[in-house]
């Protein structure tokens, strides 16, 4: 997180800093868990407990990393299965990404991918980190204020409850676990559905009381963040009122608001509003996003130089094999990115010709050629020319849209540009790591609840108005009830 207070230390490496420290003292020869002396280390001070909410933020921002972030090797961003094989997005690789194959073709997913054992593994690690919390804050030794040790608990509750919402997306009934583990346990047994819902609106519920409004760090989550996964947790239980209830607390509250007007970094190049909220610089709150409810924040070389987000490396196209762009185009468009997803011909269509979000600013529709090259697409073999401009498939009038597949990949097939981060550091970098901020919640997506909600109470007419609420703001047509 950005912010030398805060380094990303995941608990695993804060456990090898307990161990390390104990060896300077004359008990290291001792049996004793290291573990538990972890435990007592961190959780006796406010300091402390601080330190290891960074290393379970950290570990929550795994989602958009790759698989050996949890030392568990794989070149798989963690969130692969939760993007790939639906209506918008699809696999697009063939060469290195054995373990993507299974989402070559829809619903093929099996419990002996690996990539299952790797995310699972993932989110239950975050599920005992915050169990941790919730199982030590009592500690009577830590010297903190009631709102401090009430702010902590909530966080960690949230997050529990958010790690809960993903192993129910990605595999319904799973065990439910409410306390830190501590020993080996292979006997788990599965809960009933409506106990994991019951177990994750009492969490949400107790971080809606008690978070702040808005948290002091920009990368840690705030009140809404509660209040919206609540109103999607109402959505799945068919609680209509409850999820509309729980969307307008948020839309009603004016400090949250749509970008309908542009602003911030990039305001002096052309553009549109929509977009000017994943341009890092823009993202967080006190950057002037006030459509963002939770902003994840990123700073190179904490750890590593290898923890960042990996989410351009697989959206984005693979700029290091289009000859006519050269090395620098890293620079322009974000570290080496892999062409590993790609958005569907149904996810394009969706869109009209003026929709800011059909745009080029937000999709590739071309590249301005920065030296001599070829385009070899579609079997044709053209000359490039520095200055020219390349025009991606999907807008390339001349080129058929074929989607690309896991058999035969097309590395200028139009892309999103959320995720692009202009860090001039990092241009020649192999690794494909980006360290821009970036939006991971937003109002948008509770106007989206809210309009749902609206649809299944009957309310046809307000659900269009809500719709449109977001539709105008991208120049789209509204829609009628």
């Amino acid at each position: 997180m950005k912010t030398s207070r805060y380094l990303i230390l995941i608990p695993a490496l804060l456990i090898g800093m307990a161990v390390f420290n104990a060896c300077e003292t004359k008990d290291f020869l001792e049996e004793e868990s290291r573990s538990q002396v972890t435990s007592d280390m961190l959780f006796n001070s406010k300091e402390g407990v601080d330190y290891f909410m960074t290393g379970l933020y950290a570990m929550v921002y795994i989602e958009r990393d790759r698989g050996n972030a949890i030392n568990v090797y794989g070149e798989q961003n963690m969130s692969t299965q939760m993007q790939c094989g639906v209506d918008n997005c699809a696999t697009h690789a063939h060469d290195g990404t054995s373990l993507m194959s299974p989402l070559g073709e829809f619903n093929f997913v099996i419990p002996e991918w690996a990539h299952n054992r790797r995310v699972f593994e993932w989110v239950f690690r975050v599920i005992n980190g915050a169990n941790t919390v919730i199982s030590r804050i009592d500690n009577p030794d830590i010297n903190w204020t009631e709102a401090e040790k009430t702010q902590v608990l909530a966080e960690a509750r949230c997050i529990r409850a958010w790690a809960y919402r993903h192993a129910t997306y990605l595999w319904g009934e799973v065990p439910l676990i409410d306390k830190e583990s501590t020993e080996i346990k292979t006997d788990w047994v599965k809960a009933d559905m409506q106990d994991l819902y019951d177990f994750m609106e009492q969490d949400l519920l107790y971080a809606e009381a008690h978070l702040k409004k808005f948290n002091d760090h920009p990368g840690k989550i705030s009140r809404a963040v509660a209040t919206h996964y609540l109103a999607e947790l109402y959505l799945r239980e068919e609680r209509w009122q409850d999820a509309l209830d729980a969307a307008n607390r948020i839309i009603n509250d004016g400090d949250y608001q749509l970008i309908t007007s542009r602003y911030g970094v990039r305001t002096d190049e052309p553009g549109v509003p929509f977009m000017d909220q994943f341009y890092d610089g823009n993202v967080k709150r006190s950057e002037g996003n006030t459509e963002v409810l939770w902003s994840w924040v990123y700073q190179p070389d904490v750890i590593d130089p290898h923890r960042g987000s990996y989410m351009n490396r697989y959206w984005y196209h693979r700029l290091y094999q289009l000859n006519f762009m050269g090395s620098e185009a890293k620079a322009l468009y974000g570290a080496q990115s892999l062409s590993r997803y790609a958005i569907t011909p149904y996810g394009f269509n969706v869109y009209e010709p003026q929709d800011d979000r059909y745009s080029e600013y937000a999709i590739t529709h071309y590249f301005v050629a920065l030296q001599g090259g070829f385009d070899l697409r579609a079997g044709l073999v053209r000359i490039v020319s520095p200055g020219d401009t390349v025009w991606t498939t999907w807008f390339d009038p001349t080129l058929p849209k074929t989607p690309p597949t896991n058999e035969k990949r097309d590395f200028m097939w139009s892309s999103t540009r959320k995720w692009e981060d202009r860090n001039p550091e990092y241009a020649l970098s192999t690794s494909g790591w980006t360290y821009g901020d970036q939006v991971y919640l937003r109002l948008a997506e509770t106007y989206l609840i809210k309009a749902e909600a609206q649809f299944w109470l009957g309310q046809l007419a307000d659900a269009a108005a809500t719709l449109n609420i977001i539709r105008e703001r991208s120049h789209a047509t509204p829609i009628s009830a």
